[in-house]
């Protein structure tokens, strides 16, 4: 086992100590941004588990001195998050340490801080371009998926009461556009509890898309009357209900994973309040160092999360290529 920097200090003296010192700053510039839909969590076990029942019912009418009507609760399936390691290291040899100044010297600990804090956002987003498939793992980071067995958008969802199967997806792949829009927000809130009844307190609804459809997204949303129609209607979709959440990570240009290849169309729909999309922190970023055995320096960088979610409720999406999809 090699020699602890810390412990040994034969490389460059108080070098451990000033790596954490800048590692930790440059965390503090950082700005990791989970979106708000998603329910954080921090752990300190190997798995976080997720159970759920649903809720008693909607009450009934009862006259005076008659009994009450029994109501039920049905167990729905339970959800292990279970916590990946993801790491990277970054080795300098001696006399690179000797010979650069030492703004260059601390430059691997500002990347290896801002690669693990790039980690935890990557990371979230996995959960749409998965969104479609059951495969454990979605370009490198491991899923937590519904105990249910379907993907995380499906057209043939269960429910604990044993009632008809529900769709959370479009089993034709409509296009993003202000028509399939609404099309998409009227199927999401028509989803039944598990019991069998209506949906409640939605929140505020995301719309989240890959940059490619930003723009449209944007003319939708922050337009003051209805765009591309001549008549002056109001615009319904613009009271700060609806936000956009894009990102260059549903794109295919970043390994996008699931659905047709090459998409960059796929959108999806997240009801705050009821979704149950989930990001559980087991390990922040932590920085180490030792010495190598070239009279270097390794610095290593652990980031333990895991992601995934516990129900599909309050999700909607689409691989919005205009071809069929069942799951």
């Amino acid at each position: 086992m090699p020699d602890l920097v810390g412990q040994a200090g034969r490389l460059i003296k108080g070098t451990a100590a000033r790596a954490s010192e800048v590692f930790d700053e440059q965390g503090e510039l950082a700005n990791v941004v989970i979106p708000s839909f998603f329910k954080v969590h921090d752990d300190d076990a190997a798995q976080y588990n997720v159970t759920g029942l649903s809720g008693p019912g909607v009450l009934v009418k009862r006259t005076e001195q008659n009994t009450y009507a029994a109501g039920r609760r049905y167990k729905t399936s339970d959800t292990a998050f279970v916590h990946a390691t993801y790491s990277k290291e970054l080795e300098v040899s001696m006399e690179q340490l000797q010979d650069r100044d030492w703004d260059n010297v601390w430059d691997e600990i500002k990347q290896l801080r801002k690669a693990a804090d790039f980690w935890k956002q990557f990371a979230a987003f996995q959960v749409f371009n998965g969104g479609f498939s059951t495969t454990t793992s979605i370009n490198g980071v491991d899923l937590s998926r519904y105990g249910d067995g379907l993907a995380l958008l499906s057209t043939v969802h269960t429910r604990a009461d044993g009632g008809a199967t529900q769709s959370n997806a479009s089993a034709t792949g409509i296009p993003f556009n202000e028509s399939n829009l609404e099309t998409g927000l009227i199927a999401m809130k028509e989803q039944l509890l598990d019991d069998g009844t209506p949906i409640r307190d939605l929140g505020r609804i995301s719309i989240v898309v890959p940059h490619n459809l930003e723009k449209s997204a944007s003319i939708i949303v922050k337009s003051s009357l209805r765009p591309s129609v001549n008549n002056n209607d109001i615009n319904i979709y613009n009271d700060g209900m609806y936000g956009i959440v894009a990102t260059h990570l549903l794109a295919s240009v970043s390994g996008r994973v699931g659905g047709t290849s090459g998409n960059d169309t796929a959108w999806f729909l997240v009801a705050e309040n009821l979704s149950k999309l989930m990001y559980v922190n087991r390990l922040s970023p932590t920085l180490t160092s030792e010495k190598a055995e070239h009279g270097g320096m390794k610095f290593k960088v652990d980031v333990r999360l895991s992601v995934g979610h516990a129900h599909w409720l309050g999700t909607w999406g689409s691989e919005g290529a205009n071809a069929s999809y069942s799951g």
